[in-house]
């Protein structure tokens, strides 16, 4: 799905930014003669667009030619370099003119380019060639490469790597879940433990605030003197002295201040609780779990139940916002605008040092880079155009039985404002 919703907002942008025809020395395109003037003047047709240019050498009109730009100093100038009627095979032709090899990427490449009527340069052939042969398949590869010179994107490889890895149809959840089982088998390097933390609590996004809601409503029970509430808070290390549980109320929103004198639970208390609580709560209450009684388990499923019936739209839209920030996928944004920004708090940031720290040969890069390309292919997919502003994005979001992957999209074209 997330495939079609990408291409869509490609040939969106594509649609939008379409320009005239833009000459560069050196350029090479497929054009028909259309009328020939005094002094080796024609008006020539490439594609949609006719234009005057002065010919290095009389041609025929109502022909088709390759050409090349010499110059565009005051006017265009134009060399032939083949005559279409006269070759038997356009590509191969032209290959050899600009003496490039004759690769089936070199061939594909100037076909296309000709059918899209795209102009090209040697050097777009040779190293677009190349991009070519890391792509599994070809076609989506040229769409891809169109897509980058039509919306004007940076013609680079990095570019076309990332918008062809926000095209593949792997998740999210299985990226992380990969790259989070190859950290535990690869060397440790400082950003090891930032990661895999990052990565598990956004993985488990919702079980930690599910959790919370039922850590609330046990201190509720245990402040009313409920037994089984008061011991699994005890297990879990989350207990307050019982003169201050009978005055207090616990305050467990995100934006909590936990150094404030009327709360005597620290943000870190609360985490460790969090995270013993965890495996309590999603493991298989009904078989029954070490040092959990029958009765705690009850009350445990009872929690855990009202917890999934009280999901409302603030419980998702706050996890959607907790998800997005940990991802980072816009954190360079971010830096510029914030007075202080902690590489740790955001998992793009800490791809890129780990990419820095880790052995160049070793196979956890292929996985780092691929969920780096994915966000930095959505990144450039998330544009601003003179005509059309447009942002696509995908995140991980854990449904209280099921994980998916959310994809938004949002389109919209600037308006003149009314004075």
């Amino acid at each position: 799905m997330l495939n079609s919703i990408i291409g869509n907002a490609l040939s969106n942008l594509q649609e939008a930014n379409m320009k005239t025809f833009e000459f560069k020395v050196g350029q090479v395109f497929s054009g028909k003669i259309q009328h020939l003037y005094p002094n080796n003047m024609a008006m020539v047709q490439a594609g949609s667009h006719s234009f005057i240019a002065k010919l290095q050498i009389p041609m025929e009109a109502g022909k088709n030619y390759w050409f090349q730009v010499t110059s565009i100093d005051g006017e265009v100038h134009l060399k032939q370099l083949v005559s279409q009627s006269n070759a038997d095979n356009q590509s191969t032709a032209v290959l050899s003119q600009l003496s490039i090899s004759s690769t089936k990427q070199h061939r594909e490449l100037v076909s296309f380019f000709t059918k899209e009527h795209i102009p090209f340069t040697k050097e777009m052939v040779t190293n677009m060639g190349s991009w070519l042969k890391e792509v599994p398949d070809m076609n989506k590869g040229m769409q891809t490469i169109k897509a980058m010179i039509t919306n004007q994107f940076p013609i680079s490889q990095d570019v076309f790597r990332s918008l062809t890895a926000a095209e593949q149809p792997i998740t999210f959840h299985s990226l992380l879940n990969n790259l989070l089982t190859q950290l535990k088998n690869e060397p440790q390097v400082p950003s090891t433990q930032s990661m895999s933390a990052i990565i598990h609590s956004i993985l488990e996004s919702n079980h930690l605030h599910l959790a919370e809601k039922v850590i609330r409503q046990l201190t509720n029970l245990g402040q009313q003197q409920n037994e089984a509430a008061n011991r699994i808070l005890q297990k879990i290390g989350f207990v307050l002295e019982p003169s201050i549980a009978d005055r207090q109320q616990i305050d467990l929103n995100e934006n909590a201040n936990p150094a404030k004198p009327s709360s005597m639970i620290t943000k870190e208390t609360l985490e460790s609780a969090l995270h013993k609580l965890q495996p309590l709560l999603f493991s298989d209450l009904e078989q029954g779990v070490a040092n959990i009684s029958k009765e705690e388990a009850d009350l445990l499923k009872q929690l855990l139940n009202q917890a999934n019936q009280d999901v409302d739209r603030a419980d998702i839209l706050s996890q959607l916002k907790a998800t997005i920030n940990k991802l980072g996928m816009f954190y360079e944004n971010e830096i510029g605008q914030a007075d202080s920004f902690n590489v740790e708090d955001s998992l793009k940031p800490l791809l890129v040092q780990y990419l820095q720290e880790v052995d160049q040969h070793s196979k956890i890069r292929d996985n780092v880079e691929l969920l780096l390309m994915k966000m930095n292919g959505q990144q450039i997919l998330s544009v601003e155009q003179t005509a059309i502003q447009q942002i696509l994005f995908q995140i991980p979001f854990q449904f209280p039985h099921h994980q998916s992957e959310l994809t938004f999209q949002w389109t919209g074209k600037k308006q003149k404002m009314e004075r």
